[in-house]
């Protein structure tokens, strides 16, 4: 089975919004949606994960704090 980056459901979406803003101070606003789905796409195929949800449970389970801080890498934008 593939990753469909499609499948992030509003759900899931608004379980990674708490996260980040939980953690970061971040709000990610409802129309970040597609932005979110399509750079942390690009870590679940990374890392071999077949939904957001897999991934989510994943970052919530990581001990390190290494998961939580490549996916608040992935969705922030970093400027010069």
């Amino acid at each position: 089975m593939t990753l469909d980056t499609q499948d992030l459901t509003r759900r899931d979406y608004d379980c990674i919004r708490r996260l980040v803003y939980e953690k970061s101070g971040i709000n990610l606003g409802e129309h970040k949606m597609q932005l979110v789905r399509a750079r942390l796409g690009k870590r679940l195929r990374a890392s071999g994960f077949k939904s957001f949800r897999e991934y989510f449970n994943h970052v919530q389970r990581d001990a390190t704090g290494t998961e939580l801080a490549l996916l608040l890498d992935a969705i922030t934008t970093n400027t010069t």
